[in-house]
C-alpha cells in the first residue's frame, strides 16, 4: 500500500510529519497493491472534541462489485490485524 498525502494551506510541518509517519506505519500492515490519496487541510469548523474527519472517495470508473470486493478484503485484513 502506498499512501500519498496532499496538504492544504495552513498545514504545519509538525502536522505533515505526523501524517507521513502514521502513513508509513499503516502501510506496513496492509498488503494491497493500491495507492491511497489523502488530502489534509486544517479546519477550525469541527465540532468540539473532534480531532478530524474524513470523506471516502470512490473512483468514477470503478464498478460497485469491484469496490465491494476490495472493501470486504480490507475488512478481513483489519480483523486479522486486530485479533
Amino acid at each position: 500500500m502506498n499512501i500519498v498525502f496532499t496538504y492544504g494551506p495552513g498545514t504545519t510541518l509538525e502536522q505533515m510529519v505526523a501524517f507521513e509517519t502514521a502513513g508509513r506505519l499503516w502501510s506496513t500492515y496492509f498488503t494491497d497493491d493500491v495507492t491511497v490519496n489523502i488530502y489534509v487541510e486544517p479546519s477550525s469548523t469541527l465540532p468540539t472534541g473532534v480531532a478530524g474527519g474524513a470523506l471516502m472517495g470512490i473512483e468514477a470508473d470503478e464498478s460497485y462489485s469491484t469496490w465491494r470486493t476490495r472493501l470486504a478484503a480490507d475488512r478481513m485484513e483489519i480483523i486479522h490485524f486486530i485479533s
